[in-house]
């Protein structure tokens, strides 16, 4: 192809899907259609909080058609999580957990969720539950799910509903291929297809136990991916999450660091590596620093 014919298709070709985290979109550009976006950390670090705060922003409040495929979660506590995100409630605990002073229409509210299994909500964000019954988003499970399953479900969710963004949760519940050549042949197949299709992908990995035997800050690197070799390779952007106060560091260079989690941009192919904070909302979602008033329900929390 002529190089100005080439460099018009590249330019026409150039998508990115903002994650309407300021600060990451910024640093990233956003999440690439036709790319592989990995996000990486150890357990308790906030993965899946994370991925389901990029579906409640590009999903649910932004309308731009997104799959979940969850590979751990049934949908129905996928949804919960979702919710969750959004309410700044950890999804697994009941209104009278949450201490929520409501009134007596509230009280009303809340039963009829229950009733449908929904315990977690904020009865005061209707502005959001409407939202969310009008969102293009599709939750799919199956646990036993390989990359041929995956790729079939990611053409019939793009044919039948025109996703932009598919979330992967997560990556080390995919069945392992055979040999190390199996394995990169299925990650080939994965972003070939979100290539052709015209999808972002966002999916999620655990890091090795490397990073709870290092000194330090204990911050993680490329080299703790498992199967890192294939994982950056052909992710055009990872990202690891942080916690500093898991590992009961409770103040550095930016303060305090409770309630908080940082984004580190470890590969970013076309642009910045750096680190970006967010407020981790009590460990159900994540919301820009300094944070606008999404979780509106936290007036009513004792």
């Amino acid at each position: 192809m002529k190089l100005n014919k080439l460099l018009y298709h590249v330019q026409e070709k150039e998508d990115c899907i903002p994650t309407f985290f300021d600060d990451i979109d910024k640093l990233t550009g956003g999440l690439l259609v036709g790319g592989l976006t990995t996000v990486a950390g150890r357990p308790a670090m906030g993965k899946t909080p994370f991925v389901m705060s990029v579906v409640r922003n590009v999903g649910v409040m932004n309308k731009i058609p997104t799959a979940v495929l969850s590979l751990v979660d049934d949908e129905n506590y996928v949804a919960k999580r979702l919710i969750a995100s959004q309410l700044g409630w950890e999804a697994v605990k009941s209104i009278e957990q949450q201490q929520i002073r409501l009134t007596d229409e509230q009280k009303d509210k809340v039963a009829m969720l229950q009733r449908i299994g929904f315990e977690s909500q904020d009865v005061g964000n209707s502005e959001f539950l409407e939202n969310v019954k009008n969102a293009p988003v599709w939750i799919e499970h199956s646990l036993d799910m390989n990359m041929e399953e995956i790729v079939s479900r990611m053409e019939r969710l793009k044919r039948e509903n025109g996703i932009r963004l598919l979330v992967i949760d997560s990556l080390g519940w995919i069945a392992p291929e055979s040999t190390l050549a199996a394995s990169e042949t299925a990650m080939q197949k994965l972003v070939h297809t979100a290539e052709k299709l015209r999808v972002a992908v966002l999916m999620t990995c655990d890091l090795t136990r490397a990073v709870e035997y290092r000194g330090g800050t204990k911050k993680p690197i490329l080299s703790d991916l498992r199967d890192n070799a294939l994982i950056e390779k052909y992710s055009s952007l990872v990202m690891f999450l942080y916690r500093p106060e898991y590992y009961c560091i409770y103040e550095d260079n930016e303060g305090s660091t409770l309630g908080v989690a940082d984004v580190i941009i470890a590969r970013n192919r076309r642009g910045d590596i750096g680190e970006v904070r967010l407020k981790f909302v009590n460990r159900a979602g994540f919301v820009n620093r300094p944070h606008v008033s999404v979780f509106s329900h936290l007036d009513f929390l004792i």
